[in-house]
């Protein structure tokens, strides 16, 4: 006895400026191949961008049928006073990356990624503050990111903390080369994650990190960060 099952794959166009890959202009009445842009002719080296407004259309569109209930109620939503406080409202949508909108398009989009009212007024009350056992763990995430060898390895590697496969470590007298055991590379992994422990502010985490991977530390470890601290790092930066 066989059980039949029939999926369904059903397409729609987006009303977006822009296509869904490329910077181009979507125009369906348009000639063949007149609304063109480099990523659409698929030049070597050229990677495309996903339309951030098609994602957002995307999903504010998607279709369940599943009888999933609201993260959060319209009454939890009012209780939050986020309709009449645009400045709240924005940075609302600024902590949990909802794009931007009215308040009715923020309510849905909370309940579309399952946010629940307890969750917003944690995030609302830390949002401001340092919270540095976050950002420190966040650092040794990157720590423990793969070592990436070059043609000039083991000399020059690519690492958020190093930029060469030889490296100081304590009780050493020669520079060890990372690549070469893995005893060696747990060693320098520890050594470096005493020394993230033993910062006493973001800025000094930051200026750890190798040149590349300074902004991506900065860009993760934002929602962690006060306004006060952020702004510094920020201004290390420019200068």
């Amino acid at each position: 006895m066989y059980k039949v099952v029939i999926g369904l794959e059903v397409h729609c166009e987006l009303k977006t400026k822009s296509k869904n890959f490329s910077g181009a202009k979507n125009d369906y009445s348009s000639i063949p191949n007149s609304n063109i842009a480099p990523v659409d002719l698929g030049f070597p080296g050229i990677l495309p961008v996903v339309n951030k407004e098609a994602v957002k259309k995307a999903i504010e569109n998607v279709v369940t049928f599943s009888n999933q209930e609201e993260s959060i109620s319209w009454k939890e939503f009012l209780e939050l006073d986020i309709i009449g406080d645009k400045k709240k409202r924005l940075k609302v949508y600024d902590l949990f990356h909802l794009g931007y909108g009215n308040a009715k398009t923020l309510f849905k989009r909370l309940n579309m990624v399952g946010i629940s009212k307890e969750i917003i007024e944690k995030e609302l009350k830390n949002e401001g503050t340092n919270r540095p056992a976050e950002y420190k763990e966040l650092a040794q995430t990157f720590l423990m990111m793969d070592i990436k060898t070059t043609t000039h390895s083991s000399l020059i590697v690519t690492h958020p903390f190093t930029d060469s496969g030889f490296v100081g470590i304590s009780g050493e007298t020669t520079l060890m080369n990372l690549l070469e055991n893995n005893d060696t590379l747990l060693r320098w992994q520890n050594q470096m994650k005493n020394q993230i422990g033993e910062c006493d502010s973001a800025n000094r985490i930051f200026m750890l990190f190798t040149k590349p991977y300074r902004m991506v530390f900065l860009k993760y470890a934002e929602p962690y960060l006060s306004q006060k601290d952020f702004s510094e790092i920020l201004s290390n930066v420019w200068m």
